[in-house]
């Protein structure tokens, strides 16, 4: 994947108009619309800024490889249910110290 299949992506996941990136970055919907395009054209570094801060992505995730971006997903995935599953021993380890001691 490249940096506008990547775009194209995080929009349509975060359920991001191209008017409202546009009005959210200051960047024209013509341009955005080049930068998604099958004859892409690459944004400069200060349009793909502006466009990851604008999703809350790192310019690194919208121009990374699908395969680069797939390992992350797993990871902040394994991160997310290694700490929900942290909290449940947590919070079971609690009741069993509070029913000891009644």
């Amino acid at each position: 994947m490249n940096f506008g299949e990547n775009l194209r992506r995080e929009l349509e996941f975060q359920d991001i108009q191209i008017k409202e990136l546009s009005i959210k970055t200051g960047i024209s919907k013509n341009t955005i619309d080049k930068y998604l395009s099958k004859n892409q054209s690459s944004p400069s570094v200060e349009n793909a800024l502006k466009i990851a801060y604008a999703l809350g992505v790192t310019v690194e995730y919208l121009a990374s490889e699908k395969d680069e971006i797939s390992k992350r997903n797993k990871m902040q995935t394994a991160c997310i249910l290694a700490f929900i599953f942290s909290l449940q021993l947590g919070f079971h380890s609690y009741k069993g110290v509070s029913n000891i001691n009644n």
